[in-house]
C-alpha cells in the first residue's frame, strides 16, 4: 500500500457553499471527507456503501478556506498509534491540511493506502472525547425540535440519510439552539464576534427509514473560556429512535482579525442556562 495515502478525491470551495462566516462551510468538508470514504471502498473492489461507510467520523478543522480554494483529499489506513486501524483523510489546498477527518467504519476498513502514525497528529481526538456517542438521556436536552421530513436530496443511493444531509439537520439545530442563547445575528453584526468550529464528531446509529419525520435534541455539553461543545441526537419524531448523534466544538472569533477571544459574559449566562445539571 501506499505509505503516504492515495488521492480519493478532487473539490473547489464554491461561492455557495460559504457561509455567514465567508468561509467554506463545515458541512462541506464532511462532504469531502465522505466522497473519500466512498470512494477508498469502491477502490478496494467493494460496492459503495453510501452514508453506511463510516460509524463514526472525527474532523478537526485547521485552516480556512474561501471561495474559488483547490481541495483534495488524501486517504490512508493508520497503522500505529491510538487510533490505529482508523481511516485517516488529510483534507488538503495549495500542500497545506486545511482539515482532518477520521473515520471508524462499520466493517473492514478499506486497505486504499496507509498512514504512519505521526500522520494523525492533527487528527486526534481535542476537544471532543474519542469513541462513539451514546444518545442523550431523557430530559437532558435543553432544546427539542422537530425539523421534518428528510428530503429525497438528504438520502443517499441507498435510501438512508446522507452524510451530507445529516451534517445539514445538525448545523439547523445547531444554528437554533445558539439563537435562542442570544447568539444571533443581531449580536454578531453588534459586536463583531462570530463562532467558527474547531472540531467535530458524528457517530451513525441506524438506518433512516422513508417516513421517518426527523426531531432533533440539543444541549451545551461544555463551556471553557472561548470555546462551547454542542451535543445533538438526530431522533424519529414518532418512535423516539435514535438515528444519528453529534458533537461540535465551537469558539468565539473576532471577525477583524479571524482569532479567538474569550466568550462574551452575555453569551456565557445564556449558554450556561442550557448547560445540563451534571455538567454545570
Amino acid at each position: 500500500m501506499e505509505q503516504d495515502g492515495v488521492l480519493t478525491h478532487v473539490t473547489k470551495v464554491n461561492q455557495w457553499e460559504c457561509d455567514h462566516n465567508g468561509h467554506w462551510n463545515v458541512r462541506f468538508y464532511s462532504r469531502a471527507a465522505q466522497a473519500a470514504s466512498e470512494a477508498a471502498a469502491v477502490l478496494c473492489g467493494a460496492s459503495n456503501p453510501g452514508a453506511a461507510s463510516v460509524t463514526t467520523r472525527h474532523l478537526r478543522y485547521h485552516r480556512e478556506l474561501f471561495s474559488g480554494a483547490p481541495v483534495r483529499v488524501r486517504s490512508g489506513v493508520l497503522t500505529g498509534g491510538p487510533q490505529a486501524g482508523a481511516l485517516l483523510h488529510l483534507i488538503e489546498s495549495h500542500g497545506r491540511l486545511s482539515a482532518t477527518a477520521l473515520d471508524r467504519t462499520p466493517g473492514p476498513v478499506p486497505q486504499v493506502g496507509a498512514f504512519p502514525a505521526g500522520a494523525a497528529t492533527h487528527a486526534l481526538p481535542r476537544g471532543l472525547p474519542p469513541g462513539d456517542f451514546v444518545p442523550l438521556r431523557e430530559g437532558e436536552a435543553a432544546r427539542d425540535v422537530i425539523l421534518g421530513p428528510v428530503p429525497t436530496e438528504a438520502r443517499d443511493h441507498t435510501g438512508d440519510l446522507s452524510s451530507d444531509g445529516m451534517m445539514n439537520f445538525v448545523s439547523i439545530a445547531s444554528h437554533g439552539l445558539l439563537n435562542a442563547l442570544g447568539f444571533t445575528p443581531e449580536f454578531v453584526a453588534r459586536t463583531g464576534i462570530s463562532r467558527m468550529a474547531v472540531e467535530m464528531k458524528t457517530t451513525r446509529h441506524v438506518f433512516c427509514p422513508e417516513s421517518t419525520i426527523l426531531s432533533a435534541r440539543s444541549v451545551i455539553a461544555a463551556v471553557t473560556g472561548k470555546s462551547a461543545v454542542i451535543r445533538h441526537d438526530l431522533y424519529s419524531a414518532t418512535t423516539g429512535t435514535v438515528i444519528a448523534s453529534a458533537a461540535q466544538c465551537i469558539v468565539m472569533v473576532d471577525l477583524s482579525t479571524r482569532k479567538a477571544v474569550p466568550m462574551p459574559e452575555e453569551l456565557a449566562r445564556g449558554f450556561g442556562t442550557a448547560m445540563p445539571a451534571a455538567v454545570q
